[in-house]
């Protein structure tokens, strides 16, 4: 099922079932398919055509723009963008691994040489000579090889960590940022290089790290959390889950003491239809050994079971509980309201006093007017 931008591959998916992963590049998937066959929709020029016909493909890998395809037995197919890994590989040797970063691809060959193609810029050439590599990673432009005596092979662009590997032996390890690498000796040495911003000026001393986290591009995985070379970490045990309580054994049988004997002169007992009660059971001495047949005491008393919970006869029922929040809410509002009330009270008498005093001022101010009139008018 496909969505999205038709041109990119979001419609016109192949039909039918078996499909088990689907990969892709910048602007096409392939599908691999039953019996190892492979389909590829979406832009040409990034793959979407010229897919392999035959079948027996286990692995697919892509660039941006490219896809590489390997059988079982070391057979390479590739196809997509010509500028990014599109080139008859099966003429150069048979590859037991695959690698890529966003414009080329670099395969370990049965031989343990390395071969690859793509971008000249992003690694696709200029691979370092020699056998005996194990192991390849690959930034977004660059990669590096890993032999078996622990030396360390560079190439790609030199900004993004083509250029600057360590020239020492020992490592055991490489990792990558999208422009850096970091290679890791036993110890717990580490050596990085290429961009700065990415992490690759960094050098550390022995035993010095707890954990490193990295980013591969070919693997497509985001972050990866691993420990530093040395010993491997002790595996983590699972807690096993608790043992349902062991039930009591069974209560041993009480021996019933016997009745006495009734002497011989006292008259015999008439029948009755109820068995006469047995007297109350008197505890036993604990014996010196156990019965056969009874098992062996437990070092700890059965203890009988909880009673049930009870409900608290001191909490209030739910009935009391509501109607204390009714009474709670009236009380509220019924506060509110005087509130209310005081406070229009008391702007009112403030409205009041502030108007008589007006009244006032104004009385006073009229009467020394008009005092002040009849004084001109005596003169």
């Amino acid at each position: 099922f496909t969505w999205g931008n038709q041109f990119y591959g979001g419609a016109r998916g192949p039909q039918g079932t078996g499909f088990t992963q689907i990969f892709s590049t910048a602007g096409a998937f392939a599908a691999l398919g039953p019996m190892g066959s492979i389909t590829a929709w979406g832009l040409g020029i990034d793959g979407g055509v010229g897919a392999p016909t035959d079948d027996g493909y286990v692995q697919v890998h892509s660039t941006s723009n490219a896809f590489a395809a390997l059988k079982a037995d070391g057979t390479m197919f590739s196809w997509g963008g010509s500028h990014s890994g599109f080139i008859d590989v099966a003429a150069n040797g048979r590859c037991t691994q695959v690698f890529s970063n966003e414009y080329a691809f670099a395969c370990i060959t049965i031989e343990g040489k390395i071969l690859a193609w793509g971008d000249v810029t992003y690694g696709g050439a200029r691979a370092p000579q020699g056998s005996n590599f194990v192991s390849i990673t690959a930034s977004a432009s660059a990669f590096c090889a890993l032999r078996t005596d622990g030396s360390l092979s560079a190439w790609g662009e030199a900004s993004a960590g083509g250029f600057g590997a360590p020239s020492d032996s020992g490592y055991t390890q490489v990792r990558s940022t999208r422009s850096a690498f970091c290679a890791f000796k036993s110890s717990g040495v580490a050596k990085c290089w290429g961009s700065r911003a990415n992490g690759g000026e960094a050098t550390f001393g022995q035993q010095s790290l707890a954990r490193v986290s990295s980013w591969d591009i070919h693997l497509r995985t985001g972050s990866t959390a691993i420990l530093p070379p040395g010993p491997p970490p002790p595996p983590i045990t699972p807690t096993p889950p608790a043992p349902p309580p062991a039930s009591p054994p069974p209560p041993s049988p009480t021996p019933q003491v016997p009745p006495p004997p009734s002497p011989p002169s006292s008259p015999p007992m008439n029948p009755s239809p109820s068995p006469m009660p047995s007297p109350p059971p008197v505890p036993p001495s604990p014996p010196s050994s156990p019965p056969p047949s009874s098992p062996p005491p437990s070092p700890n008393p059965p203890q009988s079971p909880p009673p049930p919970l009870q409900p608290n006869s001191s909490a209030p029922p739910a009935s009391s509980l509501l109607s204390s929040d009714g009474e709670n809410v009236s009380l509220s509002v019924a506060a509110l309201a005087v509130v209310i009330v005081v406070s229009s009270i008391f702007g009112a008498v403030l409205l009041c006093v502030v108007a008589a005093i007006i009244i006032i001022i104004m009385r006073k101010c009229y009467k020394n007017r008009m005092d002040f009139k009849a004084t001109r008018e005596r003169r």
